[in-house]
Formats: structure tokens, C-alpha cells, sequence
């Protein structure tokens, strides 16, 4: 009774290891397999995108932003070279300033007692930079002024307090142009003068234009009828309603066709 009942025992102690091995066994199937499955979570590529090669690095470099570049500051271009870019004389595409001509700028620009500089053209004594106007005819003449109280000019203030311009050897010609185009319309387009002044002074002007004009193409054995431009930035409603400025134009018209 006691041999056979020893050998149960030992069967059992024979299985045990096998059972062991057996979960061992399945440990490392369970290992592997969680491995596999590890490897290819990574190889998926909407889990986790390949930084190394070629490939990573053109991704990595587009998603880097380059660092704006900060606007460069425009140069400042002094009060001299401005007057030098102005100058304009008929007849001569390009000119070139002496140092005595750089004088002549430069005091313009300085001395508080100078208020006009002028460039031109003499068929004697070639191109030409003064402080005075010649009295002499010229084909064309450049003009520079400065505004009253000016003391120093510089590229700050030049455009503010340095009026320029060119006018012709046709100064009635020059004049009306001039007048039609700048001071003309600066003054019909004043609303700050009260009214009776400002009814007056434009009576006056538009007499002073309409004479002027006749007289510019009399010149050349023409008859030009004056037009008007006061009033062009107001509406029709308005303007029929103004009895002074349709007083005026009815006026400045019949006296010119009668």
C-alpha cells in the first residue's frame, strides 16, 4: 500500500515542471507578441512620423519659420540733392554743377537773407544758378523760393517751405497756366473767408482770368472764350441754389459774348 501510494507523488512532482514550462512558454508568446505589436505601432506613421533621413529632415525644415526680416530704413536724401533733382532747363538733358554752383545751393539753403535761387540757360554764358532774375529774356527759367521766416532748409522742411517750379520764355502763357492750375482753384475752393469777401474777390478773379485768357490767344490770332471753374466739386442742387456764384458765371458769360 505504501509503494502505490508513492506513486501518485512523484507523477505529480513529474508534471509540475511542466505546468511551469508551460506558463513560461506563454509568457514569452505574450512577449513576443506585445513586442510585435510595439513594433509595428511604431512603424505606423500617423502615430508616430520618422524624424531621421533625408525625408525628416526636408519636413523638419519646412515646419521651421525663417525670422522676419525687419523693413530697412530709407535713406534721407539731403536738401541739395533734392534741389539738384529739380532742376530742369530746356535744351540741356543733363547738367553739371561747378563748385561755384554748389555755392550757390548751399547758401540758398543756409543763409536766412537768400529767398530765391534760379537755374537757367544763356546762350553766352552757358547754364546758369543766381540768386536773382535775370533781366534779360530767357527760353526757360527754373525757379526756387523759399517762404518768409525760412531760416534753414534741410530735407525735412524742404518740401513745405521751398515753392519750385519752371516757367517759359511765354510768361503770359506761363502766367495762365499757373493760374488755372494752382491759384485758381486754391482760391474758388476756400470756405473759410465770409461770404461777402469771398463773393467779391471771386468776381474779381474770374475778370482777371477771363481778360488773361483772351489776351494768351490773341497772341497766336485765336479767340478762346474763358470756362469757369468754380463750383466743378459742387452738386447741380446746390450750385442752382447759390444765387451769388450763378450770379457771377451769368455775368461773366454775357459780358464776354456781348
Amino acid at each position: 500500500m505504501s509503494t502505490t501510494g508513492s506513486k501518485p507523488a512523484s507523477a505529480r512532482s513529474r508534471r509540475t515542471p511542466t505546468k511551469s514550462a508551460s506558463k513560461k512558454g506563454s509568457s514569452k508568446h505574450e512577449s513576443q507578441n506585445s513586442l510585435e505589436n510595439g513594433e509595428i505601432e511604431q512603424e505606423d506613421p500617423a502615430s508616430a512620423p520618422e524624424v531621421g533621413g533625408e525625408e525628416g529632415e526636408e519636413t523638419v525644415a519646412e515646419e521651421e519659420q525663417e525670422p522676419e526680416q525687419e523693413p530697412e530704413e530709407e535713406a534721407i536724401v539731403p536738401a541739395s540733392e533734392m534741389i539738384r533733382k529739380r532742376i530742369v532747363v530746356a535744351g540741356m538733358p543733363e547738367i553739371n554743377l561747378t563748385p561755384d554752383h554748389e555755392n550757390m545751393i548751399d547758401n540758398f539753403l543756409e543763409d536766412q537773407d537768400v529767398h530765391i535761387l534760379v537755374a537757367y540757360n544763356d546762350s553766352h554764358r552757358g547754364f546758369n544758378l543766381e540768386h536773382t532774375i535775370p533781366n534779360f529774356p530767357v527760353n526757360q527759367l527754373c525757379y526756387f523760393i523759399k517762404s518768409l521766416g525760412t531760416t534753414t532748409v534741410d530735407s525735412d522742411n524742404f518740401l513745405t517751405n521751398v515753392q519750385y517750379g519752371a516757367v517759359k520764355g511765354g510768361h503770359i502763357e506761363s502766367l495762365l497756366r499757373v493760374m488755372m492750375g494752382i491759384y485758381a482753384p486754391i482760391f474758388f475752393e476756400n470756405r473759410s473767408w465770409p461770404d461777402s469777401i469771398k463773393n467779391d474777390f471771386s468776381a474779381q478773379l474770374h475778370r482777371f482770368l477771363a481778360s488773361l485768357t483772351d489776351t494768351r490767344w490773341k497772341l497766336e490770332g485765336k479767340t478762346v472764350l474763358y470756362v469757369p471753374t468754380e463750383g466743378m466739386k459742387i452738386n447741380e442742387e446746390d450750385a442752382a441754389k447759390n444765387k451769388e456764384l450763378v450770379q457771377r458765371l451769368e455775368s461773366e458769360y454775357c459780358t464776354r459774348i456781348a
